[in-house]
């Protein structure tokens, strides 16, 4: 088999605000994000508590998000629960947050301290948003989401404490089933590293062999497609669509029907 290939574009934060360190402080951004912070909490990569001017820059992440699965941190929402278990998240929305001085030099939550976090529901999510929520924050250093805490569901908000910052996501775990396909072209050829959408939302690549293998939530029926518009293209890639049926966790289900892109697309 090739080996699956992905691509990711990691979302920059998007709204900032400049607050003194010295002081407690409670930050309200247009997404619906809101951190709040004890006076005299940050401190630099050298573990001293910082005291001037902070810069605190944060973005959100929610599944009516535009091109939200190339925005996901490690691509995909694979996570680790608190016993060790691989699981799969379904997202009621993430944050990405980091503090820095004015120069640009990285500031953290000193030990000792938490910040008050409460995140918006994604639009989706509403309707059967759960009271209580695990917590998970993506390790950069393994690429996966790690269990870490819960938030408690506020109105249309979920409340949290952090102590430390990096993107933290308020998902609800299950245990993933798996599809396996290929992509074609008209001419039955195989097509490598092309990019397939899954339920409309997460992307994963063909590899050079043209075949492709996702994790999935179990119980759901959703598409399968390509269907992107190339960088530097004006003409999308577009194939048949193929719909998934509910699967049980842990089940891996093979396609039947190969995916074919259009010949006056590929």
């Amino acid at each position: 088999d090739g080996n699956i290939s992905s691509r990711v574009t990691m979302i920059k934060p998007v709204n900032q605000t400049t607050f003194a360190a010295s002081q407690s402080m409670s930050a309200s951004f247009p997404n619906g994000i809101v951190i709040s912070l004890p006076a005299d909490a940050l401190a630099d990569i050298n573990g001293n508590i910082f005291s001037g001017t902070a810069i605190l820059e944060v973005a959100y992440l929610g599944p009516t998000t535009p091109d939200y699965g190339s925005k996901l941190p490690g691509g995909d929402m694979m996570a680790i629960n608190s016993d060790g278990d691989l699981r799969i998240l379904e997202s009621y929305g993430m944050i990405h947050a980091e503090f820095k001085t004015t120069s640009g030099d990285p500031l953290q939550i000193a030990p000792g301290f938490v910040a008050e976090v409460e995140v918006p529901v994604d639009p989706a999510m509403k309707a059967n948003a759960p009271a209580v929520v695990p917590l998970w924050h993506f390790d950069e250093q393994d690429m996966i989401w790690k269990e870490e805490g819960s938030a408690t569901l506020s109105g249309n908000k979920y409340v949290t404490t952090v102590s430390h910052f990096s993107w933290w996501n308020i998902d609800m775990p299950w245990i993933p089933a798996y599809i396996e396909g290929s992509v074609v072209n008209c001419s039955g050829i195989p097509v490598p590293f092309v990019q397939v959408k899954i339920n409309n939302l997460y992307n994963v690549y063909t590899d050079v062999n043209g075949k492709f293998e996702y994790a999935v939530l179990p119980g759901v029926s959703f598409p399968v497609q390509v269907n992107y518009t190339p960088l530097g293209s004006s003409t999308p890639v577009v194939s048949n669509l193929v719909t998934v049926p509910p699967l049980t966790a842990s089940q891996t289900y093979s396609i039947p029907t190969t995916i074919v892109i259009q010949c006056e697309n590929y």
